[in-house]
């Protein structure tokens, strides 16, 4: 990862093959073109319960964990 942001090709491959290739993008051009992004735009929107805080029933704990 250190030597992709440092601007340094890593392509990672399996099997004899490229898989993957890490890059920084260097045209930072495209970054300053976006619109500012807008905070708290779905402010009032969106609804959470306090039973979004209560802990998991078991068989959702062994699902996340890849229990059967």
């Amino acid at each position: 990862m250190k030597l992709a942001a440092a601007g340094e090709r890593v392509v990672i491959t399996g099997e004899g093959t490229a898989r993957v290739e890490l890059r920084v993008e260097a045209d930072e051009r495209i970054a300053s073109e976006l619109p500012p992004r807008r905070l708290g735009l779905l402010e009032g929107q969106l609804m959470v319960g306090p039973e979004f805080f209560d802990p998991l029933p078991d068989y959702e704990l062994k699902l996340w964990y890849g229990e059967e």
